[in-house]
């Protein structure tokens, strides 16, 4: 009797180890997990939140229809969304290659991305527009009254016309001196304007019915990058 009493003992013994052991295994386990979804909620946190800055922002236009500005963040392939009381939001990602200068017109707004025009649609953000124009480096676009639009290529010193209807289009100038950045339509003068990169940049002009370019002021500014308008008589 006494043996049957220790040889139970011991089996008590050796089962409470057991499950002493399977407790601290799936304790060590349940601490592991938690760990790992708190480090996986905190990492998706911060990408959300970094998702939702500026990154290199480069250009900016107005959305009227939706009331709020896009701009685009030539760091991390985004257009972002800005409503009027400061939120953030992203308007499109994964754009490649990144989104440089953006003009709004209609429901689509439009991006230079490399050599490529992209052309998205404001209520879904679908591609409505994909333009290869063998250009060096978009950067900077408007767009006139009869439906083109014109770029700037920085790099290779050219502008070009674009007609994302037709999905064609054509260098419109060649041959700049400097690097073209910032551009406008001006509907009186029924002209480009378009400011330059490097030192004493001038404010240029280009017809729109010969594709003359002129000099506006001459300036002792340097690597000028965007333009607007103020409606009355300064640029």
């Amino acid at each position: 009797m006494i043996s049957l009493v220790l040889f139970s003992h011991s089996n008590l013994s050796f089962l409470a180890l057991h499950f002493y052991c399977m407790f601290h295994a799936y304790l060590l386990l349940f601490t592991s997990s938690i760990k790992s979804t708190i480090t996986f909620l905190l990492l998706l946190a911060t990408s959300l939140i970094n998702a939702q800055t500026y990154s290199a922002p480069e250009s900016v236009d107005y959305d009227a229809i939706r009331g709020q500005y896009l701009i685009s963040n030539s760091g991390n392939e985004r257009i972002l969304s800005r409503t009027s009381d400061g939120t953030l939001g992203i308007f499109k990602s994964e754009i490649s290659p990144n989104p440089n200068g953006i003009v709004v017109v209609d429901s689509v707004t439009y991006a230079c991305c490399g050599g490529f025009i992209k052309g998205y649609n404001l209520f879904n953000t679908t591609l409505v527009c994909n333009i290869n124009t063998g250009a060096t480096f978009l950067n900077g676009i408007t767009h006139s009254n009869q439906g083109n639009l014109f770029a700037t290529d920085f790099s290779a010193k050219k502008i070009y016309r674009i007609n994302p209807a037709a999905g064609t289009f054509n260098v419109m100038v060649t041959g700049l001196t400097k690097s073209p950045n910032g551009i406008l339509f001006d509907e009186i003068g029924n002209r480009l304007v378009f400011v330059n990169w490097g030192n004493n940049a001038p404010l240029n002009a280009v017809s729109l019915i010969d594709s003359t370019i002129s000099v506006l002021p001459t300036t002792s500014l340097s690597n000028c990058d965007g333009i607007t308008y103020d409606g009355v008589q300064y640029y």
